[in-house]
């Protein structure tokens, strides 16, 4: 029997502050990660869509992203598609009046932005890219951005299977109505797929599990 072709999608962001964030499950294999949901398949290729954050309010977290993305950059079937991580002051109207000690009223307030910019754009793209180019059978999506429903739909329209893995428990009601079908991601499924805390690099060098990871 022909095994089919399994293409996986990440939404970075999406994925990390829905369900890594908190677990001390951050150190993830994504391609071992993958072959738990498809082991009777052909895990082609995994697509990990993020950008790299800025040190403006915690120095140590470019850091710890860089070492992770060093540590992906080691499993040659996982490409890194990279959009931008904005760090904006925007001025705000508040929802109620503040007022200061003399008495006077603020009706606005600056504050720092921060945003990810591109990834829903550039995994829309992809997949539609390689539904396109017949390089996958089964798209495995992991996103909660209902932004992606379109891309989705169209997808499986070319006649793709595209299975949609929610990050939490409450998934777009919009993405599962698109998609093929639903699967989700257990604790279990995250820590079977951790990498050894050291990772020998081709260079001699070793990259190492961050503190907190």
């Amino acid at each position: 029997m022909t095994k089919r072709r399994v293409i996986a999608y990440v939404d970075g962001f999406n994925f990390y502050y829905r369900r890594l964030r908190n677990k001390p499950y951050r150190w993830l294999d994504l391609y071992t990660f993958f072959t738990q949901f498809f082991p009777n398949d052909q895990l082609v290729q995994v697509r990990y869509f993020t950008a790299r954050v800025g040190g403006k309010f915690d120095a140590s977290k470019p850091l710890r992203q860089q070492a992770y993305l060093r540590a992906l950059q080691t499993l040659p079937q996982v490409d890194l598609i990279e959009g931008q991580f904005l760090t904006t002051e925007v001025k705000y109207r508040l929802a109620e009046p503040l007022f200061a000690a003399d008495g006077t009223q603020r009706e606005s307030a600056k504050v720092w932005k921060q945003d990810e910019k591109g990834s829903d754009v550039n995994l829309g793209s992809y997949l539609l890219n390689d539904a396109w180019e017949d390089r996958y059978d089964v798209a495995a999506v992991v996103t909660n951005d209902s932004d992606l429903a379109v891309p989705i739909q169209m997808a499986v329209k070319r006649g793709k299977t595209v299975l949609l893995l929610h990050p939490d428990g409450n998934p777009s009601r919009s993405l599962e109505r698109s998609a093929t079908g639903v699967l989700h991601i257990h604790d279990s499924h995250l820590k079977h797929a951790q990498f050894p805390d050291v990772i020998p690099l081709p260079n001699g060098k070793v990259v190492r599990k961050p503190v907190g990871f």
